[in-house]
């Protein structure tokens, strides 16, 4: 069934009609903000409004559509482009191998926090602007910030997430400041933002920026991370695959769509009906909250769905970067990130095994691995 009943509201599982769902403009991201009554809506604004800017409550472009939706799209995508994408691949190789010839000197490693995590934390801030330094503090706060969207967390941790908001809200803060005062050079996308501050046509706040930041930081680091770890873990489960793109590199490029769409970074995403429709044959009344996941594995769309093939011929149909107004501005860029991170680790390590069990990270939002242990054969690796 394309569409089924859950517990708070409708599962969209066909391909067909999540993309109908994340394209057409009857669906919109939900938010705290539409809670009813009205009073307590906009009581929960009031309160959001002033603490730090988070990354998944307005102003973030995440939860906005309209015009406030474009307008914070397009501060973003001049940045964003598949032009940009190509220019920095010389950086993330650099910061590959650099990372690599670092693991070289271990004979066992995690992967996850040796490789996987910091990856994504050097590109990310290569790209806001920031020094190797504050590359580590960024994963840390990453690592801890994504937290806040699972269910039903303790108010232990829930603290500790807020903590690392008010941190990365401070940081950003800070930098404006510095840039705007002259004692900063600009650089990257803070750099960019920061100078675009208080300009007409249109008026870029600075609560905006720094929303827009802290979705950047949490949105290109997480995912990439669980996208780079699938990535190890299927191509390890799956040698035949790997040596097809050890003899047929070409290949790459399709292998992370087919990385994506069997084992996406994430499970799904929600919109909330804002006229009464039809998804299909099932009628769906206003207000109603829509979980779009599974598509990805429609047999329909994608024969033998559970079958991990890097030469799928239409791998790149999957929606793991959403679709419609809200697809992913960074989509080409963690494409890049992933291919290349991915397919110089098995050129140096051609034989890696794992030395223990690998874990899963427990989430009700993210796919991805807590800890992968591995075996690095140094003396196999192909230089």
């Amino acid at each position: 069934m394309p569409v089924t009943t859950g517990m708070i509201g409708y599962v969209v599982t066909g391909h067909r009609e999540s993309r109908y769902v994340l394209a057409d403009k009857k669906y919109t991201p939900p938010t705290f903000q539409m809670i009813d009554p009205d009073w307590m809506s906009a009581l929960y604004d009031n309160a959001v409004m002033k603490g730090p800017a988070n990354p998944f409550e307005r102003p973030s472009m995440v939860v906005l559509d309209g015009v406030d939706h474009r307008k914070l799209r397009q501060y973003v995508a001049r940045y964003f482009t598949p032009a940009n994408a190509r220019a920095i691949r010389d950086d993330i190789t650099e910061i590959v191998d650099d990372t690599l010839v670092g693991l070289g000197v271990m004979r066992e490693v995690d992967l996850v926090s040796d490789y996987c995590k910091v990856i994504p934390a050097k590109v990310s801030a290569k790209i806001l602007g920031m020094s190797d330094a504050e590359a580590r503090m960024l994963a840390t706060l990453g690592d801890e910030s994504v937290k806040m969207l699972e269910i039903g967390r303790p108010f232990k941790e829930f603290s500790q997430v807020e903590r690392c908001i008010e941190r990365l809200d401070t940081w950003i803060d800070e930098q404006f400041r510095l840039i705007l005062r002259g004692r900063r050079k600009p650089a990257g996308l803070v750099g960019i933002l920061a100078k675009d501050l208080g300009k007409p046509q249109p008026p870029l706040t600075r609560r905006e920026a720094k929303a827009l930041l802290s979705l950047l930081v949490l949105a290109g680091f997480e995912t990439t991370v669980n996208l780079i770890g699938s990535g190890i873990q299927l191509l390890t489960q799956h040698p035949e695959q790997l040596r097809i793109l050890k003899s047929e590199p070409q290949h790459w490029p399709n292998a992370i769509d087919e990385i994506l769409r069997i084992d996406g970074p994430v499970l799904g995403t929600v919109r909330k009906a804002n006229e009464d429709d039809w998804i299909g044959d099932v009628r769906v009344p206003r207000g109603t909250f829509i979980l779009v996941s599974g598509a990805n594995h429609d047999p329909s769309v994608f024969p033998a769905p559970y079958t991990f093939d890097i030469k799928r011929i239409n791998a790149k149909d999957h929606i793991t970067f959403g679709g419609g107004r809200h697809f992913c501005t960074g989509a080409h860029l963690a494409r890049v990130e992933g291919e290349i991170a991915l397919s110089r680790l098995f050129k140096r390590f051609p034989n890696l095994s794992p030395s223990a069990e690998c874990t899963r990270r427990t989430s009700t939002f993210l796919r991805g691995w807590q800890s992968m242990p591995m075996r690095l054969n140094d003396s196999d690796a192909m230089e």
